[in-house]
Parts: C-alpha cells; structure tokens; sequence
C-alpha cells in the first residue's frame, strides 16, 4: 500500500511538473530573444514558400539565418507547430517543452533499463524522472527555443534505444535514426554522441562483438544519413560556429609559447615543452574542470542570465549529497550500465570545454538526465543504509528541505527573474513592432537602432512579412554579412545624419535619445528606464 503512494505522489508531481513547463509558456520568459525569433520566422518562411527566409530552398545541414549557420533540426520542428498554431511565440517554444517531457519519460525508461536488475528499479527510475522534471537545468531550457534542448530529447530516447539493443539488437536501427537527428540539430552532438558510442562499445564489448551484424548495418545506416553532415564539414555550415567559439583559434598563446621557445635559443627540449599542444590539452582539462565548480553546479548556475536565474545551480544544494552518494553506489557496483552513466555525463561536458566561455549550461545539456540517474541510485542507496529507526524523520526532513528549494526557484523564475533579466531576453522589442504597425506607413523613411541586437528579424517576425517578399530583395538589401541592415523603407541602424527633407521616425535605443527632442513614444523595462525611445523628424 505505501509503494502505491509513492507511486500515486509521484504521479502527481509528474503531472505538476507538466503543468509549469507549459504554464504560459508563450510569457515567461517575457519575449523571445533573438536566436528563438529566427527560429520561428525562418520556420515559417519554410512553411510559407519552402525556402529560408535568405532563398536557400529547404536547408538540410544548417540554416543560413544570421550568418552563423544554425543546425536544420528545430527549424523544421517549428513548421510543424507554426502549421497548427500560426506565427507566435507558443509554436516557436513549443517543440522544445515537449522535449523537455520527452526527456522526462525517457529519463524513467533508461534508470529502468540500467536498473533493471535492481529490487527498487522502478523508484528509481520514479526519483531520476522526478528529478529532471524539477530540475532548474533541465526546466530553464525547457521553456525557450533551444535547439540543444531538443537535440538532448533525441539523443535520451536514442541512448534507451541502445541500451535495449544489449539484447535486442533491432532496437539499433531506431538509435542510429534518433542519434542522426540530435546530429541535425545541435552542434555539441557532433562530438558527444561519437564518444558516447566509443565507451558504449568499449563497455559492452561482448554485446558488440555478438551483434556485429546489426552494428555493421546500423553503422552502414547512419553514415547514409548523416553523409550531407560528414560532406559538409569543411565548409562554413559546418565551420562557422567552432570558428567562433572554439578555445583553439586564439592565436595569442601561440605566440607566447614561440617567445617562450626562443628565449631558450629554440631546443629541441624548449620545443617539446613549449608546445602549443601541451598549452590545449592543459586548456582542455582546465575547461573541463570548471564544469565541477561548486557555485555553478549548487549556487549560482550560468553566468549567462538566459542560461540560468542566478538563484539556484544546475543542481540544488541537497542534490550534492545525492550525486555524492550515488557516485559511491556506482564505483562499487560491477554494473557495466552504472559506469556508462558517468561516462555519459563526462563525454556531455568535452563539446564544452572545447570552447571559450566555460562553465556553460547549454553547451553540456546532453549530460541530463545521467547526474540525476546518479542522484536517484543515490538517494534510493543512502535510505538503504540508514538505520530503520532513522528512515522516515531524515527522509522527511530532507523531503520538506528539498521542497523548499524547488519553490522557491519556481517563485523566483515565474517573479522576479522575469522582470530583472528582461533585458537579457530583449524585452520590448515586441511592443516596439506592435507600435510601429500602425506608424510605418505613416513615414517616408524609419532608422531602427542595432544597440539591442537583430531588429530586422524582429520587424520581420511580429509584422509577419511575406518571406516571399524578403527572399526577393535578399540580392540587393545592404547587409551586415548575413544579417538584413534595410527592408523596404525601414532602416536597422542609426544613420549619422537625419534627412531634414523627410518625415522620418528614429528608434533610438537606452541612452542614445537627443536629450533637446520629446518622445513621441517609449516602452520601459520594469524599472522604469527606457528600452526604445521613438523620435518624429521633419
């Protein structure tokens, strides 16, 4: 009867946890910020005419939209919901919260596979699911178009397929197609998922060697569909985005280390001392370290206020005692499947530290849900072995504890994180494009101002321009590399000089507004300083 209970409330916060991923989820966060905007318009330009909003006829690798190529897989997730929805910001969100669920599911699924040998496999899996689904990591992206969010959905379900095919070696075929669509979709899969399946292989050697077959095929099937990606990779869809976050193309260090060579009149032990890959591998390992900083895993989380609220970690504080405890409980077992998990979440954070800006919660998102399968095992090991007379006050304390973490990072995340970081997700664009709907063709020219980042594809998303209409000036409207500086008579920058034989409207951004000139019009953020200032010229 009391495993009935549990089960019963644990039901119940899954239903709870479904709730607030979707509770006004085209709200909060407050606005789109600019890399969800692009999704969404480039999705219905693909909806509308077939074709990015740049002209390239369905983009199979990576989408053009800024210039910094972004991986295919979302974008085509949003046509689906744009095509049931319209152009708003729910469908934009949308495939990405039911991602999050997804994860949820699969995360019970996998901690029953790995388990599956275990007395208490499904509390476990119960416990793992119970905390992803209030996990501040796993929830922050579940709430905004990221692609990595969806691309770790893929990847949790093509791991639970692999796991099954330890026995079943078809369900290999349904993981090579769900792996090839985190592939498409995000970036850090590119190198994640190789190694995952490196360390799957090397720990489950005996169900390799027996099922070569279905492996060689499965290996066959997936070089096929992923082969536009393998073609590509020395081009810019592919290049462009290691180009501008890797760790590895900042040229400074190797001129020091050549300083550093000469100053020892350039030996050959100066020369194997001072070499640039001994500088990367130091990096490398530095990087990865900082993923295990106590204050970004239990305090404060990313720095990037999109990436986390800055009241709470990746993880909440009590779940220290639990990943430290489910870390002994693994190392202890002989559970070729326990080990994967750690192996799991250390491959997740390698894409990351490969990079410049570390620790990141984006970039090592694939991890989930395996720290908190480790969690769960832990929690599940420590009630084991606590004394019975103990059980029931520590694991209430500790529940009533937990509990108050999780409120108050929700209180905070529907409060006031919304307002204080509006600015991070660039609040007040919407309002702006609502006025200028009923202003533009009031004017001869409009001057946009770029300080707040992207208002072409702002302009272009809340109006619902034609892409059919954008595509036909892509030739011939000024850009800045991919991103639009004109449309029609709406201009995205300042200029230098107000034309003085126009009626003209300038959007001025925070601090650039003439102080001599009255605002026709101004939107504030929640402080109230002002975000756009609208200023008529003659």
């Amino acid at each position: 009867m009391k495993i009935k209970k549990v089960y019963l409330i644990g039901l119940a916060l899954f239903l709870l946890a479904l709730f607030l991923r979707f509770y006004k989820l085209d709200q909060f966060p407050l606005s789109l910020y600019w890399e969800e905007t692009a999704l969404g318009y480039d999705a219905y330009s693909i909806l509308k005419t077939g074709a990015d909003f740049h002209g390239q006829k369905f983009p199979l690798v990576a989408f053009k939209s800024f210039g910094d190529y972004k991986p295919s897989g979302y974008f085509y997730a949003a046509v689906i919901s744009q095509a049931l929805l319209g152009l708003n910001h729910l469908a934009v969100r949308l495939p990405s919260a039911l991602a999050g669920v997804a994860i949820i599911i699969f995360t019970f699924l996998i901690a029953q596979q790995i388990f599956s040998q275990h007395k208490q496999k499904k509390l476990i899996g119960f416990l793992s699911a119970l905390l992803v689904a209030f996990s501040p990591w796993s929830f922050q992206f579940s709430r905004a178009a990221f692609e990595a969010n969806l691309a770790t959905a893929f990847s949790v379900v093509a791991i639970w397929f692999l796991l099954k095919a330890r026995h079943q070696p078809k369900n290999l075929l349904a993981s090579t197609l769900f792996f090839a669509l985190s592939l498409y979709t995000y970036h850090s899969s590119r190198i994640f998922i190789p190694l995952l399946i490196l360390s799957f292989a090397l720990l489950f050697y005996r169900s390799v060697k027996t099922h070569w077959r279905w492996w060689l095929v499965s290996g066959i099937i997936g070089l096929f569909i992923t082969f536009p990606l393998v073609q590509n990779l020395s081009q810019p869809a592919i290049k462009h985005r290691w180009q501008e976050t890797s760790a590895f193309t900042d040229l400074e260090p190797i001129i020091r280390l050549n300083q550093l060579r000469q100053d020892h009149d350039n030996s050959l032990i100066s020369r194997l001392i001072y070499h640039r890959y001994w500088w990367y591998a130091g990096q490398t390992l530095q990087k990865l370290a900082s993923h295990f900083d106590l204050n970004y895993l239990f305090l404060t989380g990313d720095s990037n206020r999109r990436h986390s609220t800055g009241e709470s970690g990746i993880f909440y504080p009590l779940d220290a005692i639990l990943l430290f405890a489910g870390l002994i409980f693994i190392f202890k077992s002989k559970n070729k499947g326990f080990k994967l998990l750690t192996l799991w979440w250390l491959t997740a954070l390698i894409p990351s530290s490969l990079t410049k800006a570390t620790p990141h919660a984006l970039r090592t998102l694939l991890a989930i849900p395996a720290p908190q399968i480790i969690a769960a095992s832990g929690g599940v090991y420590l009630y084991q072995k606590t004394k019975a007379k103990l059980k029931t006050p520590l694991l209430t304390i500790f529940i009533l504890i937990y509990a108050l973490f999780v409120f108050r990072h929700f209180y905070n995340y529907f409060g006031a994180y919304a307002e204080n970081y509006s600015r991070d997700w660039q609040y007040g664009y919407q309002q702006l494009m609502e006025f200028l709907k009923d202003k533009s063709s009031q004017y001869e020219t409009i001057y946009i101002t770029d300080k707040l980042g992207r208002p072409s594809i702002y302009y272009f998303f809340y109006n619902q321009i034609d892409p059919s209409l954008v595509q036909q000036e892509e030739i011939t409207a000024s850009k800045d590399q991919a991103e639009r500086l004109s449309y029609q008579h709406i201009n995205f920058y300042l200029p230098q000089n107000i034309p003085d034989n126009k009626k003209t409207l300038v959007i001025y951004g925070p601090n650039q507004a003439p102080k001599h000139q009255t605002s026709l019009w101004q939107v504030n953020d929640f402080f109230g300083k002002p975000i756009f200032s609208a200023v008529e010229y003659h």
